[in-house]
């Protein structure tokens, strides 16, 4: 089976690290696993920040001419009709302009992985994207839920029968049980990865840096946390548990690392925290 894989909020060849981008190469990886072809069809980013209705016109414009030329390339033999759509992490602010379109004309399954769906959106600066969001799934033959949370508003828009919990799948071939001789049984070893930017990634590292600060002025001292990550907003995020009294006795920056770093860190804490 031919799937054309669309991740509109971030592509999986992405050169930024993110969790989006992780999940799309997970996706693709499954797919490929189960014996599929995948082919990325598009690259087309279309998420956009800042509800720029202008921008927002100007990708929906792009994402209707790239699937016409897709539509071409399909039926000149150019490129391989695919048997499925498949698109990846669908909302307000990252709609999918391509793969509706060309579902619908070459009359194959429409899939979502991970979609959530915004009703206070349908007025205001990110209306026409919501709409687009709304038709896309209105037009779903699936729906795979990564979070329960998002379903409440999923389920008056898609068909029950379309919409389907996916539980969390984790490649574990690679990961080592850590060396525990190593480890103080004494200190709790705390963990957390994330990009240092701003917006809501800032704010759970202002409520993270605030809890901590509360078990230090509350004199529990018995825990470490590493924090696995960067981004241009690493220098604030640092102040954040400066100004909370924690010093490198209790907390360590790794910065940037490989998966591999990353495995052994989570592999050797007793938490993953995350407000």
């Amino acid at each position: 089976m031919r799937v054309a894989f669309y991740a509109p909020l971030k592509t999986t060849d992405h050169p930024v690290p993110s969790g989006d981008r992780l999940m799309a190469r997970m996706l693709v990886a499954a797919l490929e696993g189960a014996d599929m072809q995948v082919d990325i069809a598009a690259r087309l980013r279309s998420r956009v920040s800042d509800g720029n209705i202008l921008k927002q016109a100007r990708l929906a414009e792009l994402g209707t001419k790239l699937a016409a030329r897709l539509l071409r390339q399909y039926q000149t033999g150019f490129r391989p009709k695919p048997d499925i759509w498949f698109t990846y992490h669908l909302y307000y602010k990252a709609p999918d302009w391509i793969g509706p379109i060309v579902a619908d004309a070459l009359d194959i399954p429409y899939v979502v992985a991970e979609a959530s769906f915004a009703p206070k959106r349908a007025d205001g600066p990110w209306q026409q994207s919501h709409q687009a969001v709304e038709l896309a799934l209105r037009h779903a033959d699936a729906v795979f839920s990564l979070n329960r949370a998002d379903m409440e508003c999923l389920r008056p828009i898609c068909d029950a029968r379309k919409l389907h919990y996916l539980a969390p799948f984790t490649q574990i071939e690679n990961w080592q049980v850590a060396q525990r001789a190593d480890i103080d049984p004494a200190c709790i070893k705390l963990v957390t990865t994330a990009m240092m930017r701003d917006g809501d990634k800032m704010k759970s590292f202002e409520v993270l840096a605030s809890v901590l600060g509360r078990l230090k002025r509350e004199n529990v001292e018995n825990w470490h946390m590493t924090v696995i990550g960067d981004g241009p907003e690493r220098t604030s995020v640092e102040g954040l548990f400066a100004a909370q009294g924690i010093t490198t006795q209790n907390l360590c920056f790794a910065g940037l690392c490989s998966s591999g770093q990353t495995r052994k860190h989570l592999a050797s804490a007793d938490l993953f925290v995350w407000p």
